[in-house]
């Protein structure tokens, strides 16, 4: 349970960034999608207001982040900006692994037809080198 608290000192308004825009490329990254497929355990903050987190979960976190887009308001304790962690509800690593799948797939299907052989339109007697 978070303790009760006011921000106090004034208001100003601040501009704010739409990263969920532009996030779901950021799901085909193979280093977020093995991030957000690992699973971690809740955690809250510790005693300095921080919460310990290892390299790939800050991925996760960035990535997670980036899609819930900016707040409408910054939750602060006595002014200072109050950090949040964001649970593991929706997976992300599904649709990054639904995109790099289907790329490469588009990758492989140009490849193919640029390499094919275009026989079915020469004339007949005509040889390919």
């Amino acid at each position: 349970q978070e303790p009760e608290y006011t921000c106090s000192g004034p208001l100003r308004e601040q501009p704010a960034v739409h990263t969920e825009r532009v996030a779901w490329m950021l799901a085909m990254n193979p280093y977020v999608v093995v991030a957000d497929a690992i699973p971690y355990p809740v955690r809250g903050t510790s005693n300095f207001g921080m919460s310990a987190v290892g390299a790939i979960e800050s991925i996760s976190q960035g990535a997670r982040y980036a899609m819930a887009g900016p707040e409408g308001t910054y939750p602060c304790a006595n002014g200072e900006a109050k950090p949040r962690y964001l649970a593991q509800a929706t997976p992300l690593w599904p649709l990054g692994l639904g995109l790099q799948l289907l790329l490469a797939g588009l990758l492989m299907w140009l490849g193919w037809r640029s390499l094919r052989t275009p026989a079915h339109r020469l004339a007949r007697g005509t040889r390919i080198a």
